[in-house]
Protein backbone atom coordinates (compact mmCIF):
# COMPACT_ATOMS: atom_id res chain seq x y z
CA UNK A 1 0.00 0.00 0.00
CA UNK A 2 1.51 3.38 -0.83
CA UNK A 3 1.20 6.70 1.29
CA UNK A 4 -1.54 8.04 -0.77
CA UNK A 5 -3.95 4.57 -0.46
CA UNK A 6 -2.64 4.47 3.34
CA UNK A 7 -3.56 8.02 4.61
CA UNK A 8 -7.16 7.55 2.56
CA UNK A 9 -7.68 4.04 4.41
CA UNK A 10 -6.28 6.26 7.97
CA UNK A 11 -9.48 8.38 7.00
CA UNK A 12 -11.54 6.07 6.40
CA UNK A 13 -11.19 3.83 9.49
CA UNK A 14 -11.06 7.24 11.36
CA UNK A 15 -14.26 8.37 10.27
CA UNK A 16 -15.63 4.91 11.41
CA UNK A 17 -13.71 5.29 14.41
CA UNK A 18 -15.10 8.97 15.26
CA UNK A 19 -19.03 7.69 14.50
CA UNK A 20 -17.90 4.63 17.23
CA UNK A 21 -16.09 6.66 19.74
CA UNK A 22 -19.03 9.95 19.00
CA UNK A 23 -21.91 7.16 20.09
CA UNK A 24 -19.92 5.82 23.38
CA UNK A 25 -18.98 9.32 24.27
CA UNK A 26 -23.03 10.56 24.08
CA UNK A 27 -23.70 7.74 25.86
CA UNK A 28 -21.02 8.74 28.55
CA UNK A 29 -21.50 12.05 28.92
CA UNK A 30 -24.58 13.89 26.37
CA UNK A 31 -25.54 16.17 28.86
CA UNK A 32 -22.58 18.50 28.38
CA UNK A 33 -21.02 19.81 24.97
CA UNK A 34 -17.63 20.20 26.11
CA UNK A 35 -17.21 17.02 28.29
CA UNK A 36 -19.26 15.46 25.81
CA UNK A 37 -16.55 16.64 23.18
CA UNK A 38 -13.23 15.55 25.06
CA UNK A 39 -15.22 11.92 26.44
CA UNK A 40 -15.30 11.90 22.28
CA UNK A 41 -11.75 12.70 21.77
CA UNK A 42 -9.98 10.67 24.21
CA UNK A 43 -12.01 7.41 23.24
CA UNK A 44 -11.16 7.98 19.58
CA UNK A 45 -7.49 8.22 20.79
CA UNK A 46 -7.74 5.04 23.02
CA UNK A 47 -9.80 3.01 19.86
CA UNK A 48 -7.37 4.57 17.29
CA UNK A 49 -4.35 3.24 19.13
CA UNK A 50 -5.65 0.40 19.71
CA UNK A 51 -6.36 -0.21 15.67
CA UNK A 52 -2.64 0.74 15.24
CA UNK A 53 -1.57 -2.10 17.64
CA UNK A 54 -4.44 -4.89 16.15
CA UNK A 55 -2.92 -3.91 12.24
CA UNK A 56 0.50 -4.26 13.28
CA UNK A 57 -0.09 -7.64 14.56
CA UNK A 58 -1.30 -8.58 11.65
CA UNK A 59 1.32 -6.86 8.99
CA UNK A 60 -0.45 -3.47 7.88
CA UNK A 61 0.70 -0.21 9.13
CA UNK A 62 -0.82 2.63 9.89
CA UNK A 63 2.35 4.93 10.60
CA UNK A 64 6.55 4.19 9.60
CA UNK A 65 7.03 5.22 13.21
CA UNK A 66 5.97 5.58 16.84
CA UNK A 67 6.61 9.79 16.12
CA UNK A 68 4.22 9.43 12.89
CA UNK A 69 1.56 7.69 14.64
CA UNK A 70 1.48 9.78 18.09
CA UNK A 71 1.56 13.67 15.57
CA UNK A 72 -1.32 11.51 13.40
CA UNK A 73 -3.05 10.51 16.85
CA UNK A 74 -2.91 14.18 18.30
CA UNK A 75 -3.71 15.88 15.33
CA UNK A 76 -6.83 13.52 15.23
CA UNK A 77 -7.93 13.82 18.67
CA UNK A 78 -7.86 17.63 18.16
CA UNK A 79 -9.93 17.67 15.44
CA UNK A 80 -12.01 15.18 16.88
CA UNK A 81 -12.74 17.79 19.80
CA UNK A 82 -13.54 20.70 17.05
CA UNK A 83 -15.79 18.31 15.14
CA UNK A 84 -17.60 17.18 18.13
CA UNK A 85 -18.32 20.40 19.23
CA UNK A 86 -19.78 21.43 15.92
CA UNK A 87 -21.63 18.58 15.69
CA UNK A 88 -22.66 19.09 19.37
CA UNK A 89 -24.32 22.53 18.05
CA UNK A 90 -25.22 21.13 15.15
CA UNK A 91 -27.73 18.08 16.48
CA UNK A 92 -27.37 18.41 20.23
CA UNK A 93 -31.25 17.15 19.91
CA UNK A 94 -30.36 13.19 18.70
CA UNK A 95 -27.29 10.88 19.44
CA UNK A 96 -26.97 9.16 16.12
CA UNK A 97 -27.24 12.54 14.10
CA UNK A 98 -24.58 14.02 16.33
CA UNK A 99 -22.31 11.22 15.73
CA UNK A 100 -22.80 10.89 12.07
CA UNK A 101 -22.39 14.65 11.77
CA UNK A 102 -19.19 14.61 13.77
CA UNK A 103 -18.22 11.88 11.69
CA UNK A 104 -18.38 13.88 8.21
CA UNK A 105 -17.27 17.03 10.06
CA UNK A 106 -13.81 15.09 11.09
CA UNK A 107 -13.21 13.46 8.12
CA UNK A 108 -13.59 17.17 6.13
CA UNK A 109 -11.40 18.74 8.74
CA UNK A 110 -8.84 15.98 8.62
CA UNK A 111 -9.14 16.30 4.85
CA UNK A 112 -8.95 20.05 4.41
CA UNK A 113 -5.75 20.39 6.93
CA UNK A 114 -3.79 17.32 5.15
CA UNK A 115 -4.73 19.13 1.81
CA UNK A 116 -4.33 22.87 2.59
CA UNK A 117 -3.02 23.01 5.96
CA UNK A 118 0.44 22.13 5.00
CA UNK A 119 0.18 24.54 1.68
CA UNK A 120 -0.71 27.49 4.55
CA UNK A 121 2.01 26.62 7.13
CA UNK A 122 4.17 26.21 4.30
CA UNK A 123 3.43 29.56 3.14
CA UNK A 124 3.91 31.11 6.78
CA UNK A 125 7.17 29.67 7.11
CA UNK A 126 8.64 30.93 3.56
Amino acid sequence: MDAQQTFYFIILIGTLLVFISDSIGNMLSFGNRIANAFTTAIVWGILFIALYFVLGSIGMELASSLQALMITAAKGILLVFVADLIGNAIAFGNRFINALVTAIVWSGLMLAYEFYGKVILTGLTA
